[in-house]
């Protein structure tokens, strides 16, 4: 690795730090996914009740809520390796 000679130690500490935070709230929305599958699983007239499209909606918006913070760790991935000046 090349590390450039004037790069601020703090910046790369930041992305990381920026990073950390990230993967941390990618769980709570795969938990929320994981908890309404579940529920859907364990309940026995859930196909035929309204439950079924609410815990399915729920499902949706924890899928695209991690979509969404992914798409921010891949931006926040990429501008590490180029501060680190990484291919």
């Amino acid at each position: 690795m090349n590390i450039p000679k004037d790069l601020d130690p703090a910046d790369i500490q930041a992305v990381i730090d920026r990073l950390d935070h990230l993967i941390h709230q990618l769980g709570q929305p795969l938990l929320g996914a994981r908890f309404n599958v579940e529920l859907l699983i364990k309940t026995p007239d859930c196909p035929s009740s309204g439950v079924a499209k609410t815990k399915i909606d729920h499902i949706n918006q924890s899928i695209s809520e991690a979509t969404s913070i992914s798409a921010l760790i891949s931006q926040e991935f990429s501008e590490l390796k180029e501060i680190l000046n990484i291919s």
